[in-house]
Parts: C-alpha cells; structure tokens; sequence
C-alpha cells in the first residue's frame, strides 16, 4: 500500500530563462563554496576520450554495427546488447572480454568532465561521484584527488590486468543487467549533498534513475538530447529523506542542452582551473 501511495513531484523547469541565463545560473551555484556536490555520470563524457558510448543513435555501440565491430567479435547472430547480460556471458564470454581488453588498451586520458570532479575533490565539495562507465578513467593518475574513496562505481570497471583478460577475471569485475549494485555511502550522500550534477547518462539504467528522482538539493542533467528531462522526484525518498529540504527555498531543477565537455569546460574555468 505504501508504494501506491507514493507521488511524485514534477521538476521545476526553467522555460523563463534562455539556454545561456541557465548555465551562468548554474555555474553561479556551482561556483557557491557552500555547495556540495555530488556528480553521476554515463558513458557520454568519456566519447571525447575516444571511448564510443552505448545508446547513443547512429553512434553507439548497442545501434552501430561498425562501432561495435571495431571494438568487439560478435559471432553470428549476436546481438551487441547482449554484451552485459549474464546469461549470454556465460554462454560465450568471449565478446565481452574482448571488448574490455581493447577499450583497457585504448590507454585513454580523462576529459573535462572527469577533470571537473577531480576540482570538486580537490576543494573538498564533491560528496561523491557515482559512475555508470566501466572505463575507470576516474582512477586515471593524472586526476590526483579521486580515488575509490570518493568514486562509486555503479556497473564495476574493467580490470587492470596484463595480457588477456580472462571470463573469470570480468566477472568478478563487471556488475551485469539486473544485478544489484551496492551503494552502501547512498543515503548519507543523499543527506549531505547539495547539487547534484548528471552529466553525459541517458537515465535509463534503474539506479540511475532512482538517484536522480531521491535526490532533495539543486538537480542539473546536461545533455544534447532534445527530448531528455530529469527523473520526477520521488516524494518521499526510497531512503526516507524530503524531496526538499524543510525551510529552504525550493531546489533548481534545470536541464542545460549542450555538450557536456562544453559546460565542463565552463565549469572548470569559473571554479578557477584554468
């Protein structure tokens, strides 16, 4: 009965700004020492590091036979969403494996986007930084104040192994569809954490979503999906928190439609990086 009664609080759009009066706002909050942020983000700010993303249309691994042949063997067939699903992995792990070496092989460098969650840690305001991706760019070396301490990796991440990487290995390191992620630091970053920036995620994965609809503070989606909009907050939270914090003025619920390295870049410039 209590998750019939559930509602929902729709988000408080910005149609009465322009598109450049939302981002100078957002980076005004942003730019806000007060302010602590925590960042969820998806495969789309790691595409500027050469890393193909897996939705996108006519670029992405799951729509683009030729992305996902440059990158994996699908044998006859197979399907690339087939790519995270466990049943099939332990039918035939080969695909995945191989995908994971060659992307391990890139030898890839963190971009703006990842720079500026490393500038968030780095002033002590990133309450933490929930990744989708698998690449583990946020552990790269040139990115010196994250670490695991302060990035969750929701879906795991590739292992860091030499020579081929072995099914046993990827298993142990890959969440797969419909396993559950672990997210043990959830509910008190959702209780300390201010902002909440998601940056280069379509929102489809369910924890995802369900991060974005509890979290209670300013809520920012960058994307250049024109149909995008943020989750609708979940009132109350699956975690037991408001969707507002009480005597505070209402959150900003705002969508920049933009590249994402564009507002990272932005970013990264007012907090004085640059």
């Amino acid at each position: 009965m209590a998750a019939e009664s559930r509602t929902t609080k729709r988000p408080r759009r910005s149609a009465a700004m322009s598109p450049s009066e939302c981002t100078l706002r957002v980076l005004s909050v942003l730019s806000d020492q007060s302010q602590h942020v925590m960042v969820l983000q998806g495969a789309g700010i790691s595409v500027a590091a050469g890393i193909p993303d897996f939705r996108s249309k006519g670029k992405g691994i799951y729509a683009n036979p030729s992305v996902a042949a440059a990158f994996t063997n699908l044998p006859s067939g197979w399907k690339p969403m087939w790519l995270f699903n466990k049943q099939k992995f332990d039918e035939n792990p080969a695909p995945l494996c191989t995908l994971l070496h060659r992307l391990r092989d890139l030898q890839a460098k963190p971009t703006h986007a990842h720079k500026l969650s490393d500038l968030l840690a780095k002033q002590k305001r990133l309450t933490r930084c929930y990744t989708q991706n698998i690449d583990a760019l946020e552990l790269n070396p040139d990115l010196v104040h994250l670490s695991e301490e302060n990035v969750q990796f929701l879906h795991g991440k590739i292992p860091r192994l030499p020579g081929t990487l072995a099914a046993n290995d990827v298993a142990d390191s890959i969440c797969f569809i419909g396993q559950p992620v672990d997210m043990p630091s959830l509910a008190l970053d959702l209780q300390d954490a201010s902002m909440l920036l998601v940056l280069g995620t379509s929102l489809v994965a369910a924890t995802a979503c369900d991060i974005v609809a509890d979290f209670r503070g300013h809520r920012v989606l960058v994307t250049t999906d024109p149909a995008q909009e943020l989750v609708p907050r979940r009132v109350p939270s699956q975690h037991g928190t408001s969707a507002v914090k009480i005597g505070e003025a209402a959150p900003l619920d705002i969508v920049l439609r933009m590249d994402v390295q564009d507002f990272a870049s932005q970013a990264l410039a007012t907090l004085g990086a640059v």
